[in-house]
């Protein structure tokens, strides 16, 4: 999503706030989420852990184009299937590692969302292509 549409309001489809991807505080998309817990938190009675991550303004913007390079000869009227794993450790330890018992919480654009955009653009890559 680009910035004049993270800027635009709540929208329909998938991009509907009851799916819980919209800050109304804010007026804007939340571009990645994560949640759960983890024996790693203790500042909790729950151990819960949560990233919200967004915002579009320089310069933490957490707005990442993702480009897997794949190569393929496809002949008319014919269709490939290209399977993307993820790896959620690269979300804590790819360009700016993140510890859980540290930072349990991410929940507003800046440093912080910018550094876990940055971890979560290395998370991607094709597994199979057929």
């Amino acid at each position: 999503m680009d910035s004049a549409d993270n800027v635009s309001g709540a929208q329909a489809g998938a991009l509907d706030p009851v799916n819980g991807m919209f800050w109304t505080w804010t007026t804007g998309y939340v571009m990645a989420k994560l949640e759960g817990t983890s024996p790693f938190v203790t500042g909790s009675a729950t151990n819960e852990f949560s990233y919200h991550v967004g915002g579009f303004k320089e310069p933490y913007s957490a707005i990442k184009t993702i480009t897997l390079p794949v190569s393929v000869f496809m002949k008319k009227d014919t269709s490939i299937t290209i399977s993307i794993d993820a790896d959620i450790n690269t979300w804590f330890s790819h360009a700016s590692p993140l510890k859980l018992s540290e930072t349990p919480a991410c929940h507003a654009p800046g440093e912080l969302a910018r550094k876990i955009a940055d971890n979560y653009e290395g998370m991607f890559y094709i597994t199979a292509v057929q």
